[in-house]
């Protein structure tokens, strides 16, 4: 009696025992569930920035106008070559008529211009472009401004007591005793001093003065000798 009793217990304990095992045991048939992945840098691909190209432009450029030379002529008289741009300078050459010199400079109002010595080619003096035996072909205001320096002035003077011509420049020297005016600047070149007090044949005195010279006359037309003080 009490063993039939027993056994429908036992049997509601392995049932619920089984149940649980399905339980534990029975697939989920749901959709898996996913993990969302984390988004990746897209690679750039790194791309060199080309730098100017250092050949030449294919644009040609312009091309300088070539300067144009400028000469200096003699023409009709022959025209001096001197050491600076003025007849205060000496004389280094000459240009003979019908001669032609090629000019490289010019002083700044552009009356003289450097140009090359013919007798002497290499060297170069200034020749004035304002005479009238000058002619200038070119561009003369063109030629670029060339150095010099200042001219050592130069003297003449009367130590008689008569009053002298000089010629060719064609002014008078009073007498010694007539000071200042028995003195005078003069330019390089050649000179005559002839006596005003005599009616004489032949100049008192010749000479060619350079640059820094001072000269005196010191005879008058009856060659009596005179010195100034």
């Amino acid at each position: 009696m009490f063993t039939h009793a027993a056994r429908p217990a036992r049997l509601s304990y392995l049932a619920l025992f089984a149940a649980g095992a399905l339980a534990c045991s029975v697939p989920f048939f749901g959709p898996p569930a996913t993990s969302t992945p984390a988004p990746t840098a897209t690679p750039v691909p790194a791309t060199a920035t080309p730098l100017p190209s250092a050949t030449a432009s294919s644009t040609p450029l312009p091309s300088a106008t070539p300067a144009l030379e400028v000469f200096i002529s003699a023409d009709g008289g022959n025209l001096n070559i001197r050491r600076g741009p003025g007849p205060e300078y000496n004389v280094v050459g000459f240009l003979t008529n019908g001669a032609r010199s090629k000019a490289i400079g010019r002083n700044p109002t552009g009356n003289w211009l450097y140009a090359e010595i013919p007798s002497n080619p290499g060297t170069y003096g200034w020749v004035s472009a304002d005479s009238t035996y000058s002619a200038v072909e070119g561009p003369a205001s063109d030629l670029p401004l060339t150095p010099y320096d200042t001219a050592s002035p130069a003297y003449l003077r009367n130590c008689t007591f008569h009053p002298m011509l000089i010629q060719p420049a064609g002014f008078i020297l009073k007498a010694q005793f007539d000071t200042p005016n028995n003195r005078r600047q003069v330019n390089p070149g050649h000179y005559e001093a002839w006596d005003q007090s005599e009616v004489i044949a032949n100049p008192v005195l010749e000479v060619d003065i350079r640059e820094g010279n001072s000269v005196d006359i010191n005879f008058d037309g009856f060659n009596t000798a005179y010195y100034c003080p």
